[in-house]
């Protein structure tokens, strides 16, 4: 590798060989070491000074960077990433054991999908009152919010004619209240079991990639365009089950055939499903999540 030299004066003491200190010229050399090549008196401060302030300029972007706290979809916290010296500033679930040990390893949580800021009390307390509203009467209506970055949400809407909610109400409060949203919610009917015939209500209605005003999939598609949604929104639905359970002491047939339903929560784009759980199950993730984050903050 070139060691920079007095070239007038070979015993000059100005001399640093990057090969010698094993180091790269990238690491330590900016584009503006070039102006001096040649001329006399180049020394190691004026290298040292030039690598200094690469480095600076690297410090000061990190410094910049947003602090997020990861956790995984069991509420365990995961790691931290930005500048560790500065103050939380975001918390964000990763909805997949993959994503998570991904980010663990160093990957960006922003280039994933399935990974969801952690939910305000405001947006917990609006979803289960969503899901008590759809459930309170026996014609069952959708119910829907928006969600906005600041993890405030809008009135709580619904068509209250065929049953689907319109969500545009609640974009257009949002929007006049300066909010830049981030995701919508909204329910789904509790549905029926027919024999072992399942009319699930968890997904989100529609095709994948498909641009369909009254349907979910295209309803997204088409905020995602307005650049208006920037994590996965939510189904409040009901996951319907069928499982058949012997008696005590039973030998043959199929068993005691149960019903099970459960409130459960699918977090989606137009591209398709990122994730999902029990409500019950994500209630207890954001709260140990909150717990955790609790006691990392009093720890600092």
């Amino acid at each position: 590798m070139k060691s920079f030299e007095n070239k007038d004066n070979a015993s000059s003491p100005y001399k640093w060989d990057l090969e010698q200190q094993g180091a790269s010229k990238a690491e330590y050399i900016s584009p503006d070491i070039e102006t001096l090549q040649g001329q006399p008196n180049i020394d190691f401060d004026e290298l040292l000074a030039l690598r200094n302030e690469k480095d600076t300029q690297s410090t000061q972007n990190q410094e910049n960077e947003e602090t997020v706290e990861v956790y995984n979809q069991f509420g365990n916290y995961v790691t931290t990433t930005g500048n560790p010296d500065k103050a939380v500033e975001k918390r964000v679930i990763a909805l997949s054991k993959s994503t998570a040990k991904a980010i663990k390893k160093g990957a960006s949580w922003k280039d994933f999908a399935d990974v969801i800021t952690l939910p305000s009390e405001e947006v917990m307390n609006t979803a289960q009152e969503a899901i008590d509203r759809t459930q309170s009467s026996s014609v069952q209506i959708e119910q829907g919010f928006v969600v906005g970055i600041d993890g405030t949400t809008s009135e709580i809407v619904s068509d209250g004619e065929n049953g689907k909610v319109k969500m545009g109400p609640a974009y257009e409060e949002m929007e006049k209240r300066g909010v830049k949203t981030a995701f919508d919610v909204h329910t789904h009917p509790e549905g029926e079991i027919f024999d072992d015939f399942i009319n699930s209500t968890h997904q989100p209605s529609g095709k994948e990639r498909m641009l369909t005003i009254d349907e979910d999939y295209g309803y997204r598609g088409l905020k995602e365009r307005q650049k208006a949604v920037t994590e996965p929104s939510w189904v409040l639905g009901q996951l319907n089950q069928v499982k058949y359970v012997k008696r005590e002491n039973q030998v043959g047939g199929e068993g005691e055939r149960i019903e099970i339903r459960e409130n459960y929560i699918t977090f989606y784009t137009h591209e398709g499903i990122m994730g999902g759980m029990s409500w019950e199950d994500f209630k207890t993730t954001v709260n140990r999540c909150n717990k955790k984050a609790d006691k990392l903050a009093a720890k600092k």
